[in-house]
């Protein structure tokens, strides 16, 4: 958060470094002593003047705090006390919407991708376990004629699996 500047000082003290309890008080901003490094100069502002400032920076966090609120609020969310929160709570939201894929082609088109890959991954596990029982069990047997009919299966939907001794037997 950027703070408003400080008001112009109604006073200025100033006093020398070899003098430290020897203080000079100025109406008007004092240049020449500005310049002098043998010279320490500090602003004094009123009460008036600090308040002014104090109220300034409130507003400003207020504008901020009351514009996540209120993003916050269409959202039918509540702000929270802990700024970083309600930050999360609105980020949350936003790529929740934007995930959704009623809401966005994009996102649809992700879902449709991962669950492809995961069917795609599904029926190479299969091919690989009608794989494993026809290396287990001897051509020509039972198990074999079940486990060539899992692989013509798998097959059939478009995944390799290289021919095997029970393939070429029955047909």
């Amino acid at each position: 958060m950027t703070l408003p500047p400080l008001p112009e000082p109604e006073y200025w003290r100033v006093r020398r470094h070899d003098a430290p309890d020897y203080w000079i008080l100025f109406m008007h901003k004092p240049v020449d002593a500005l310049r002098d490094p043998e010279r320490e100069v500090q602003p004094l502002l009123t009460a008036d003047q600090m308040h002014a400032y104090a109220a300034a920076a409130v507003a400003a966090e207020r504008k901020w705090r009351e514009t996540v609120d209120d993003m916050l609020v269409c959202q039918h969310e509540i702000a929270s006390d802990d700024p970083r929160e309600s930050l999360h709570r609105l980020l949350n939201w936003h790529v929740s919407v934007a995930l959704d894929p009623l809401v966005s082609s994009d996102a649809q088109a992700l879902i449709d991708r991962g669950a492809a890959a995961a069917r795609l991954a599904a029926l190479e596990e299969a091919a690989r376990m009608c794989d494993q029982v026809i290396e287990e069990v001897e051509c020509g047997k039972g198990y074999a004629v079940g486990a060539a009919m899992c692989g013509r299966a798998i097959r059939s939907r478009a995944i390799h699996v290289p021919p095997t001794c029970t393939d070429s037997a029955e047909k």
